[in-house]
C-alpha cells in the first residue's frame, strides 16, 4: 500500500515505506529513515536527501537530477537505471549500491573520491565524470561508458570491464591489476603509469593510447588491437601479445622479457631489439 508522501520531510520515518511514482522534486528530505523504503520511479530532482539513510532502499529508476545526497547511506541500495546527473554525492556510503544503466554522466566526485568498492556499475553512463582517487575495487562496470572521464589515481583492481567504453580517458597511474578487459575500448586513452599487472586484455582496442611506465607484466594482450600505442619504458614481462596487432607501436625502452608475439602484426614498430 503506498504511503502519503505529505508525511515526509526532514528526519522523517519512512523505513519500509512505499512511495513509488510520487513527484517530491525540491523536497527536503535530510536525514530522513528510508531503510529499504521503495522510491520506484519516483521524481526526487533537486530533493535534499543528504545524511538520509537509504540502506538496500529501492530507487531503480528514480530522477535523482541535482538530488543532494552527500553523507547519504546508499549501502545495498537499487538505482538501476535512475537519472543522476549533476548529483551530490560526497562522503555517501555507495558499496554494494546497484548503478546499472544509471545515468551519471559529467558526474563530480570530490576530490579524494568515494568507496564504490564491489559496486554494479554495468551498463551505466559515466560520460565526462570525475572519479579520480575512487575506490573502484572490484566494482562490475560491463559494457559502462565512461569515455572522457578522470579515472586518475583509480582503483579498479580486479573490477569487470568487459566491453566498457574508455576511449579517451584519463587514467594515470590508475591500479588495473587483474581487471577484466576483454573487449574494452581504450582508444587515445591515457593509461600511462598505470598498473595492469596480469590484466586480461584480450581483444580490448588500445590503438593511439599512452601506456608508457605501465606495468604490464604477465598481461594477457591475445589478439589485442594496438595501433600507434605507445608502450615506451613499459614492463611487458612475460606479457602475452599473441595474434595481436601491433602496426607503428612504440616498444622503446620497454621491458619484453619473456613476452610472446607469436602471430602477431608487427610492421612498422619501433623499438624492439632483436630477434624480434
Amino acid at each position: 500500500m503506498k504511503a502519503n508522501d505529505n508525511k515526509l520531510g526532514p528526519y522523517s520515518d519512512a523505513e519500509k515505506a512505499d512511495h513509488s511514482n510520487s513527484q517530491l522534486m525540491h523536497q527536503d528530505l535530510r536525514g530522513i529513515n528510508a531503510k529499504y523504503a521503495t522510491f520506484r520511479n519516483s521524481n526526487l530532482k533537486h530533493a535534499n536527501l543528504s545524511e538520509a539513510n537509504l540502506e538496500g532502499a529501492n530507487l531503480q529508476g528514480t530522477n535523482l537530477t541535482g538530488a543532494d545526497l552527500s553523507g547519504a547511506n546508499l549501502q545495498g541500495a537499487n538505482l538501476e537505471g535512475a537519472k543522476l546527473r549533476g548529483a551530490k554525492l560526497q562522503n555517501a556510503n555507495i558499496k554494494g549500491t546497484n548503478f546499472s544503466d544509471a545515468d551519471l554522466k559529467n558526474i563530480n566526485l570530490p576530490k579524494k573520491g568515494i568507496d564504490w568498492q564491489g559496486a554494479d556499475l554495468s551498463g551505466a553512463n559515466l560520460q565526462n565524470a570525475n572519479l579520480q582517487g575512487t575506490n573502484l575495487q572490484g566494482a562490475n562496470l560491463e559494457g559502462a561508458n565512461l569515455s572522457r572521464s578522470n579515472l586518475i589515481d583509480t582503483d579498479l583492481t580486479e573490477a569487470n570491464l568487459t566491453n566498457a567504453k574508455c576511449y579517451l580517458i584519463k587514467a594515470a597511474r590508475s591500479v588495473l591489476k587483474e581487471a577484466t578487459l576483454y573487449k574494452t575500448n581504450f582508444r587515445r586513452a591515457g593509461l600511462n603509469e598505470t598498473d595492469l599487472r596480469k590484466a586480461n586484455l584480450e581483444k580490448a582496442t588500445l590503438s593511439e593510447a599512452w601506456l608508457n611506465h605501465a606495468n604490464l607484466s604477465n598481461a594477457n594482450l591475445h589478439k589485442a588491437v594496438c595501433l600507434k600505442t605507445n608502450f615506451e619504458s613499459a614492463n611487458l614481462e612475460n606479457a602475452n601479445l599473441n595474434s595481436s596487432s601491433l602496426i607503428f607501436a612504440n616498444f622503446e625502452g620497454a621491458n619484453v622479457k619473456g613476452a610472446k608475439f607469436r602471430q602477431s602484426n608487427m610492421d612498422k614498430v619501433r623499438g624492439l631489439p632483436d630477434p624480434f
